[in-house]
């Protein structure tokens, strides 16, 4: 399971933007002991940027400081990527709490980080979803808030019950999710394919497989078989076998 928990950051970082920024001096040429002195002094005063703040929160290792300065971003996709990766420290009292104070919306008892967006419904889509998957016992309600977007108009909130269903990974979501990886829309199609693989169960595997039957030889159906060898392990057999209706796919053998 863990290794679909890395695929699907992985997944959730492709559609980050403006994470890594250049530092370029429009300072003439100085003396290389200077300069290097100078670079030394800058870095230390230079506030770390969102992709060290989530490293540090995805390797469990982040202060409370560190998490508030990664949740204060104006980025929309920035932010659900840090909120999905506070599971890491699922095991933070002061994270465990924020989590719940975000949920409430407890704006006065920490004021640094960016509210107005953690009220909007990507935001709390993810937040529900890491909640879930941390107090899955007594979080239904914040199930049914994320299935009640499953058909929602704006693609963005689509997108994300996509993402929040497959780490949830309860079966029942398997049917909606291959819906979406099935559909017209390339953009749910896309998360709907790679939600799949979040999930990490036979089910969803089985739901992968259907789909690369029907979609074999398309660009649809190539995105299906990586995510079947990425994620279960899982390669095709023969093309000429698929043509002829005989449709088999075989775990690797590693």
């Amino acid at each position: 399971m863990s290794r679909n928990i890395n695929y699907a950051v992985a997944f959730l970082f492709l559609t980050t933007s403006c994470l890594n920024v250049s530092y370029v001096s429009a300072e003439p040429t100085q003396n290389a002991e200077v300069v290097n002195k100078e670079s030394s002094n800058n870095s230390q005063k230079k506030p770390p940027s969102f992709r060290q703040l989530y490293d540090k929160i995805y390797s469990g290792k982040a202060t409370l400081k560190q998490v508030t300065q990664a949740l204060s971003t104006n980025d929309t996709t920035q932010l659900v990527n840090a909120i999905h990766a506070l599971y890491a420290m699922k095991w933070h009292t002061g994270v465990y709490n924020l989590l719940y104070k975000m949920w409430h919306l407890e704006v006065d008892e920490t004021p640094g980080i960016n509210w107005e967006l953690i009220k909007q419904a990507p935001v709390r889509i993810a937040l529900a979803s890491t909640i879930n998957r941390i107090d899955i016992l007594k979080s239904k309600p914040l199930r049914d808030y994320i299935r009640s977007f499953k058909y929602d108009d704006l693609e963005l909130n689509r997108g994300q019950v996509l993402v929040a269903l497959g780490l949830n990974g309860d079966p029942i979501d398997v049917p909606y999710l291959e819906e979406m990886a099935d559909s017209n829309n390339r953009y749910l199609t896309q998360i709907g394919v790679s939600s799949l693989a979040f999930m990490g169960n036979s089910a969803a595997k089985e739901s992968l497989i259907s789909l690369a039957k029907k979609h074999y030889d398309t660009p649809r159906g190539e995105l299906i078989l990586g995510v079947l060898s990425r994620a279960y392990d899982v390669v095709p057999v023969a093309k000429a076998e698929v043509e002829t209706n005989n449709v088999q796919v075989q775990d690797s053998v590693n």
